[in-house]
């Protein structure tokens, strides 16, 4: 990501009902491309994890959605190639 956070979206499109935020750590694992969007499957930082108040992995799964393309780093956009 090259935003601090961004809208992970039900469609490809700012019109399509948001289902959470993307932040500039998450790791991206992008599925497919439509238009200028992305839709990706997304793993977010574990505050949690990181500042010790639990244990497991530092990274927890979030819906998937679509991401606008312009938000997303050029390597990760490569991977659908």
């Amino acid at each position: 990501m090259t935003a601090k956070a961004v809208h992970i979206r039900s469609g490809p499109g700012t019109r399509y009902t948001s289902l959470g935020l993307a932040h500039k750590d998450d790791l991206v694992h992008p599925n497919k491309a439509s238009g200028g969007w992305i839709h990706a499957d997304i793993d977010t930082v574990d505050q949690d994890v990181i500042h010790g108040k639990k244990k497991g992995y530092a990274y927890k799964p979030l819906p998937a959605g679509w991401v606008q393309k312009k938000y997303l780093r050029e390597e990760t956009c490569m991977q659908l190639n």
